[in-house]
């Protein structure tokens, strides 16, 4: 998948999760904070230029959103985006710059959403400013069609794809019916409702109390015999089984409906 993707292990499937907007809230006020005493601190160093040779903050602007803008191109090279940052302080003066302004991406801050760019100077008289930046990322992503229930095993005609804000997402989405097909719902799902992670599972193969049949194998050679399921478990997934003749509880994986791998 392309940058932003990452596994969801209860699926196996390529989902994209995305920071959110109002959980970055309290970390962009901090940066905030931060961005007002660092102003304060620049200003008064600055306070004996001139008029003249001062830095433009168009030109910090610029560079804070174009910088922004191919990061966000980078994780989302699909997307349709749009970039803001915040003015800068008016009373912020800062020497004007020799050479060519440098972006950075402050700590971990996020590609899109609510982020903070560093912006700063090497030479003459060298200074750092911190410029927020909020970017908006729409691109074609999954919603049901019609409003589902609770356990429903969703087909490729139950989804539609519909442009969102991905920037407001921030429990992660689909952009292929192919990721959800065959997933089961774990809770009633409204029209237009965006799909996430944990809103699905993959299908049980086997259930607590089936009788179950055990196949272990070494060197070529597989053994069957039966057991009791004690727990629920997809394709993959491990469960433990009570062998029926030895009541000897043993750990596998699940290979099929009704079947149990275990080792030796």
């Amino acid at each position: 998948m392309r940058g932003g993707d990452v596994k969801s292990p209860a699926f196996g499937a390529a989902v994209r999760r995305l920071p959110r907007r109002d959980h970055d809230a309290p970390r962009h006020g901090v940066w905030r904070k931060r961005i007002r005493c660092a102003v304060m601190m620049l200003a008064v160093c600055a306070g004996g230029v001139q008029a003249g040779e001062l830095e433009s903050h168009a030109r910090i602007g610029a560079t804070a959103r174009q910088y922004a803008l191919d990061q966000a191109r980078q994780a989302l090279p699909e997307a349709r985006l749009h970039v803001e940052a915040s003015p800068l302080d008016t009373r912020l003066s800062l020497a004007r710059c020799g050479a060519e302004l440098e972006a950075f991406r402050a700590n971990s801050m996020p590609a899109v959403g609510n982020t903070v760019v560093g912006v700063r100077c090497t030479a003459p008289k060298p200074w750092t400013v911190y410029v927020p930046v909020t970017v908006d990322a729409r691109i074609r992503i999954l919603v049901v069609g019609r409003t589902l229930p609770r356990a429903a095993t969703l087909q490729t005609s139950d989804v539609r794809l519909v442009s969102r804000n991905v920037a407001r997402l921030p429990y992660g989405y689909y952009t292929d019916a192919a990721q959800v097909a065959g997933q089961v719902l774990t809770r009633q799902v409204l029209a237009d409702q965006v799909l996430t992670p944990t809103m699905l599972r993959r299908p049980l193969l086997v259930h607590r109390g089936q009788t179950v049949s055990i196949v272990s194998g070494l060197a070529g050679v597989s053994v069957s015999t039966q057991g009791v399921a004690l727990g629920d478990a997809p394709r993959n997934g491990r469960v433990k089984v009570r062998n029926t003749r030895s009541r000897r509880v043993v750990e596998g994986v699940v290979i099929a409906p009704g079947q149990v791998q275990v080792q030796g």
